[in-house]
């Protein structure tokens, strides 16, 4: 009788995936020639936690402005909801086309931000299973292409920071670009 190596909880494989499909468009255009490798991006809305001080005695709290329960005392607390911004950074290579020339000019003008647009499409691929019918050692697995679709588009785009770094082993420049965004919207399909 075999006997495992890790001795670790079994496992079953719940369902298989991957990304199929990513397009990064800039202003609905493709970003041919930019080589970007990786891009990351934040979107957060500002809230503010606001806490109560009520010492001057009360209606029917402990000590003012604080309220006892069975688990504790507690104080009146308010969230003042602010406005929502993001962050990018894209990494990328320096390449063999002259569109940086372009992109610095479009998404670093302040004055072009109201037009400026980075649109991530993404679509998973999705198994549909083993066949059962193959026989229990030898899964047949049918894997269609664009199972979901996900579009994250940022808007008012302005870039922000441009950072460089180069390996004397490769000779590959890498370009880190900050950006600042704000508004992002999510579609699925």
């Amino acid at each position: 009788m075999s006997t495992p190596i890790f001795k670790n909880v079994g496992q079953k494989i719940n369902g298989v995936f991957s990304a199929a499909d990513v397009t990064m468009l800039l202003n609905n255009k493709p970003d041919l020639g930019l080589l970007v490798q990786s891009i990351n991006a934040n979107y957060q809305l500002q809230v503010t936690r606001l806490y109560e001080i009520n010492l001057g005695g009360g209606d029917g709290g402990v000590f003012g402005g604080l309220f006892a329960s069975s688990s504790g005392i507690y104080s009146n607390s308010y969230l003042v909801v602010g406005r929502p911004n993001g962050t990018a950074q894209l990494a990328r290579v320096l390449g063999p086309k002259a569109t940086i020339t372009q992109f610095y000019a479009q998404f670093g003008d302040p004055c072009q931000t109201c037009g400026n647009s980075i649109v991530l499409k993404l679509a998973q691929a999705f198994c549909d299973g083993n066949d059962s019918s193959a026989g229990q050692n030898a899964a047949k697995s049918v894997c269609s292409s664009g199972n979901q679709r996900v579009t994250y588009t940022m808007s008012d785009v302005l870039l922000n920071s441009v950072g460089i770094s180069i390996q004397a082993e490769s000779m590959v420049i890498n370009e880190q670009c900050g950006a600042m965004f704000g508004n992002m919207e999510y579609d699925s399909q």
